[in-house]
């Protein structure tokens, strides 16, 4: 690992929004992880709605940072997220 490879975590407090793809009932990252800078999987849940598949916990991390929103890659963001 080289100093380009070392990407700053996300401020405490702030959680992070996950572009992801659909894959049948997996959504796959399409960003590496904010928290351990791998590229992971989760299920779909409920499915979605517009894209927007709501928080996963991010397991890389044990709960340092609780997790993440997943929203389909392309998708606008929720109404209630957008100014």
């Amino acid at each position: 690992m080289t100093a380009a490879d070392v990407r700053p975590l996300p401020p405490r407090g702030v959680v992070p929004i996950i572009r992801v793809r659909r894959d049948g009932e997996v959504l796959r990252f399409v960003e590496p992880c904010p928290f351990c800078h791998q590229k992971h999987a989760h299920g779909v849940g409920d499915g979605g709605k517009d894209g927007w598949y709501g928080h996963r916990v991010a397991h890389c991390a044990s709960g340092l940072w609780g997790g993440y929103y997943l929203l389909e890659d392309g998708a606008p963001l929720p109404q209630e997220l957008t100014p």
